[in-house]
């Protein structure tokens, strides 16, 4: 694997599922709502600008604004779910769909000559 693929998994594994989980763990206020909102929305105009000048750094955009976005919207139904086991299994739902960029970055390279 080289430097850059390793890079990619560690990010995608590692770093996207701790975000996740450290944002989850704070109590749902209106402030954190908007600052993930907002910080999703910036992110992905911060990738549309840097798409041309440094691809790495719009992808990177995008997965973090891909990961915050998870985090809000689980984060968002984990208060409207009752039972303990369903709030598990959702909390659970939101870990995994954080490392989906991976199969698409993997997908993409498989594809590639």
């Amino acid at each position: 694997m080289t430097p850059a693929l390793i890079t990619a998994f560690v990010l995608c594994f590692v770093v996207g599922p701790m975000i996740y989980a450290i944002i989850f763990r704070r109590p749902l206020t209106k402030a954190l709502i908007a600052a993930l909102a907002i910080s999703v929305v910036a992110l992905l105009l911060f990738s549309n600008l840097f798409k041309s000048t440094t691809p790495s750094a719009a992808l990177l955009c995008m997965w973090v604004s891909w990961v915050l976005a998870i985090t809000l919207v689980v984060r968002a139904l984990y208060t409207r779910l009752r039972t303990q086991t369903t709030r598990r299994w959702t909390y659970i739902a939101g870990m995994i769909a954080t490392t989906a960029p991976w199969f698409g970055l993997a997908t993409a390279k498989m594809m590639s000559p």
